[in-house]
């Protein structure tokens, strides 16, 4: 039977792509330069400073989303998302947020909207896409910072700074349930909650940083389904940025008072820890942001104004000279690619059946890319809109999937 299902849809398919390629182009925000810079991977040109961003200055650029042909950042300082066109790399709109309330970090539900944490508010922001209004706001924990998606759950990490006391109450994760629109779990985990991941198992991994004092950092792992910490270590430091590869490495970047480069990697699925502060990977100076790639690297960016692309075992593949502060990178990861060429064409489709009808190997990694109507669900449906987008209606793209979908 499966055999013939792939005859059947294969059947009279023509040998050519009418799908554009792309070049692999990573977007990085330089937060104390308030700009965007652009590194071509095939290349490795990196072109700084091609766009400004915020509508002010004091901007402190945090976070970039690439979602299809638009990039969206979040701008701490002057309470903004802003909207880029990555076809003309020009803005097209800003999305006010509420005044003073220092967005900090977000995570895209479905194509339309967007959940936003509000450090300054103690809340979480439900922000419309389509019409560029923030639907709702919803009080969680006591300086909400990093968030993530699993299995349809926010999760909000609460860092819970006590202004009183000059010292961190105890650490909260919320769960907010998107159906009913209400926090329905506090998850107690160790000091200092700020940033989290979600491993290919939809496990969430949350970075515990500690006091900056006496107190370092541990990792603690969230069951999704069970709304518990199934899992608690230490990675020392003061760990900050968390990103989980195609390979299920970790990496972690832990910046401290004296300025040492360090970086943190353990395996997100068996927790065996490879590098920690005893033993961090060390290069440029103050890394502030770690990101990985589809083909098992990682992106480093340092306050001296350099991003290293890095293995697992921390050796440096290329160091591009960056802008003022490198803190966040997205790539143009294309709806469809399958196989991650970033090209969209028969031997996307072809992948895509053997995925699901013959062999079950997974596509390449963000898995996402596949699901190619954008339900959130990787099945025939997707099949035959790739066969449609790509022989029939080259008008009719392939849709971006949220990347929590695992």
């Amino acid at each position: 039977m499966k055999r013939v299902i792939l005859t059947t849809l294969t059947t009279g398919l023509l040998l050519i792509s009418i799908a554009g390629a792309a070049d692999q182009i990573g977007y990085l925000i330089n937060t104390t330069g308030e700009s965007l810079s652009k590194i071509n991977l095939e290349t490795h040109i990196i072109e700084n400073d091609i766009l400004t961003l915020g509508t002010d200055v004091w901007c402190y650029p945090n976070q970039i989303i690439i979602w299809d042909t638009l990039a969206y950042v979040i701008n701490s300082g002057t309470n903004e998302i802003q909207i880029i066109d990555l076809n003309t790399e020009q803005t097209i709109d800003f999305i006010n947020l509420p005044a003073g309330s220092n967005p900090f970090w977000m995570e895209f539900l479905d194509s339309q909207y967007v959940y936003i944490s509000l450090l300054i508010n103690n809340s979480l922001a439900k922000v419309d896409l389509v019409n560029k209004t923030v639907v709702s706001e919803v009080p969680v924990g006591n300086g909400p910072e990093g968030v993530v998606i699993s299995q349809g759950k926010v999760f909000v990490a609460n860092s819970a700074y006590n202004f009183s006391s000059g010292g961190y109450d105890p650490g909260t994760v919320s769960v907010y349930d998107p159906n009913t629109e209400s926090v329905v779990n506090s998850i107690s985990v160790d000091l200092n909650p700020q940033m989290m991941a979600v491993d290919d198992s939809g496990y969430v991994h949350v970075v515990c940083t500690g006091d900056y004092s006496s107190i370092t950092g541990r990792i603690n792992i969230i069951d999704p389904e069970a709304e518990t910490v199934v899992a608690d270590f230490a990675i020392g430091g003061y760990p900050g940025q968390i990103s989980i590869g195609p390979d299920q490495i970790a990496y972690i970047a832990a910046p401290d008072w004296s300025y040492d480069s360090h970086i943190f990697t353990y395996h997100s699925i068996t927790h065996e820890v490879f590098h920690d502060a005893s033993d961090p990977i060390t290069i440029g100076w103050n890394v502030n942001m770690v990101t990985a790639y589809q083909d098992t690297i990682c992106f480093a960016g340092c306050y001296d104004d350099t991003v290293h692309v890095i293995d697992s075992s921390g050796a440096v593949i290329h160091k591009y000279p960056a802008g003022d502060n490198p803190y966040g990178i997205d790539f143009n990861y294309l709806p469809g690619d399958v196989n991650g060429d970033f090209d969209v064409n028969l031997t996307d489709i072809l992948n895509l059946i053997s995925w699901i009808y013959v062999d079950g190997t997974p596509p390449r990694w963000p898995i996402w890319r596949a699901n190619v109507n954008g339900d959130q669900t990787f099945n025939l449906e997707d099949i035959l809109y790739l066969i449609t987008s790509v022989y029939v209606d080259p008008n009719k793209r392939p849709i971006p999937s949220p990347r929590w979908v695992k």
